[in-house]
């Protein structure tokens, strides 16, 4: 298929090495955990001038496969956040903060991303 570039996304936990291994131009993207894995993904290859962050679970999949879609015809990408908090992960927020973020999408209902998450990020757009 004369596939020359491969990106891992997860630790060994997640694929091991003996598969990374394996892969032409293998490149590993990961961190501790699956909200700062998004973040580096975001990092790498998010564009530096998007202004939108579309926000999905990291606690279940559906919303954010499908969400994908908005996101990429928005130049941007699918940010993961534990939805059943008050407030996203500081890896979000200082990745939003330095993005210069003005638009928050949220996929999914209140039952995946908790109303108080959602009026804590619309305050926090008024403040930045």
């Amino acid at each position: 298929m004369g596939i020359t570039k491969t990106w891992v996304i997860g630790g060994t936990g997640v694929i091991s090495g003996a598969v990374f291994a394996q892969l032409p131009g293998a490149e590993r993207i990961a961190s501790s955990n699956r909200y700062s894995t998004g973040i580096a993904l975001a990092e790498k290859f998010m564009p530096a001038a998007t202004k939108i962050a579309c926000l999905a679970t990291g606690l279940n999949f559906p919303d954010a496969i499908t969400g994908g879609v908005l996101a990429a015809k928005n130049n941007s990408g699918v940010i993961l956040v534990q939805g059943n908090l008050a407030v996203p992960n500081q890896v979000v927020l200082d990745f939003m903060s330095a993005q210069g973020i003005e638009t928050i999408q949220l996929f999914g209902g209140t039952s995946v991303i908790s109303a108080r998450m959602e009026t804590w990020l619309n305050q926090w757009l008024l403040e930045n």
